[in-house]
């Protein structure tokens, strides 16, 4: 039987990212697997956000679309994995323009990890608009 506690531990799943080299040695070559932790992006403002790797030199960003639409979250890739894992994220519209740098392998490390909450502020240089959303880290 099933209770509430467990019907929320079943709903749950792990995105894991895996990559693998041959790394050469005495004896002729190995596989290794490295696997790192996937970050699920759910949008619940109401409109679309578009996320980006820091660095990366990319003017558009990968669209996560609003909880409110059937696939409402993004699984996070990062598009250069020799680049740090900082996340940028901005409005799917004209004239947003990116938010600063987030360390996301740190959020679940670092006073996030709890449920602490980090403020955002987009801003829209062609509208003169500035919105302060909420970005919360759950495990």
């Amino acid at each position: 039987r099933l209770d509430e506690a467990d019907e929320s531990e079943a709903d749950r799943f792990l995105h894991v990212g895996a990559r693998a080299c041959h790394v050469p040695h005495r004896m002729g070559s190995s596989l290794l697997l490295t696997l790192s932790p996937r970050f699920v992006l759910l949008n619940r403002t109401g409109g679309g956000v578009e996320y980006r790797q820091s660095g990366c030199g990319a003017d558009t960003g990968f669209l996560v679309a609003p909880a409110a639409e059937a696939d409402a979250y993004a699984v996070l890739h990062w598009q250069d994995a020799h680049l740090p894992k900082l996340l940028e994220l901005r409005r799917s519209e004209r004239g947003a323009e990116w938010s600063g740098s987030i360390p996301v392998t740190d959020l679940m490390r670092g006073a996030l990890s709890n449920g602490t909450e980090l403020t955002l502020r987009l801003r829209n240089l062609q509208e003169g608009s500035v919105e302060f959303v909420r970005l919360v880290a759950q495990r």
